[in-house]
């Protein structure tokens, strides 16, 4: 799992927040779980690691998973999940979720296990 904590750390630190997208301020980032609907390429992964740069904090706590990622062809994502919930992540921001085989049941089970992780995820128009 630090392979990916590393990835998303790298990712975070050379987003760009001099513009912010339009939907950062109108999304209600308190809640559990966010959809955040659009069509490719209108800057919802932008959007996702600036909401993680502004919450300033480690990748143990605030990470951003790409769900095409090669790590995901062996790992499961809950026990993946699981392992960065235990160890104090609770923000999981998860990209291209529709790339990953019964990614919905993955997620519905970790929202109703994890009362306090947030999850937030693009999907796609």
């Amino acid at each position: 799992m630090d392979d990916i904590l590393n990835k998303s750390m790298r990712l975070v630190r050379k987003v760009q927040t001099g513009s912010i997208r339009y939907l950062f301020d109108k999304i209600l980032w308190n809640n559990r779980l966010i959809g955040i609907k659009g069509a490719r390429g209108m800057g919802k992964t932008t959007m996702l690691l600036q909401k993680i740069k502004a919450l300033q904090l480690p990748p143990h706590q605030a990470t951003y998973w790409t769900l095409d990622d090669l790590f995901f062809t062996n790992a499961s994502l809950v026990d993946t999940a699981v392992q960065f919930y235990n160890k104090g992540g609770r923000y999981l921001f998860l990209d291209e979720v529709h790339k990953y085989p019964g990614w919905s049941q993955h997620i519905k089970n970790l929202y109703d296990l994890y009362d306090d992780l947030k999850i937030v995820l693009p999907v796609l128009l």
